[in-house]
């Protein structure tokens, strides 16, 4: 994996963990610190935040042979297909003074790339790979 890639990854797991934790705290204040409600969203919290941490962080970094975590490696990445398609795309209305007076969507046409990324386990050497796909305006 890419630094930036795994950055991105890691900054989306922080500020679904800290809107979670914010959430439970607006919630103790509103029933107050004496309520046993807001220890029934404490646990419901800590629980969220454990299936984030499996399903976001851990789980894509697993060996499907050995089950090992932080096991797999990027090796590559190729493009294995594309396909044309019509992309909708918001567009600002621009005034005499340059100033926005309106917004409408528009479709153009685009093309969309998949790719399959390689992987290898670290630790039984057993490869894998992963497909996902983006979308790139032509105009």
């Amino acid at each position: 994996m890419t630094l930036g890639r795994t950055i991105g990854k890691f900054g989306s797991f922080v500020f679904k963990c800290v809107a979670i934790i914010v959430l439970f705290i607006v919630a103790m204040m509103m029933f107050g610190t004496g309520s046993a409600l807001w220890i029934v969203l404490g646990i419901v919290c800590i629980l969220i935040d454990a299936a984030i941490i499996f399903f976001g962080m851990l789980k894509p970094t697993q060996c499907p042979e050995c089950k090992k975590f932080f096991a797999l490696k990027e090796m590559d990445t190729e493009a294995v297909g594309s396909e044309n398609i019509s992309m909708k795309v918001e567009t600002n209305d621009y005034g005499r003074n340059g100033e926005v007076v309106g917004r409408h969507e528009q479709y153009i046409p685009g093309k969309r790339i998949t790719y399959k990324r390689n992987y290898i386990c670290k630790k039984c050497g057993a490869t894998s790979s992963s497909s996902f796909s983006r979308d790139k305006e032509t105009v």
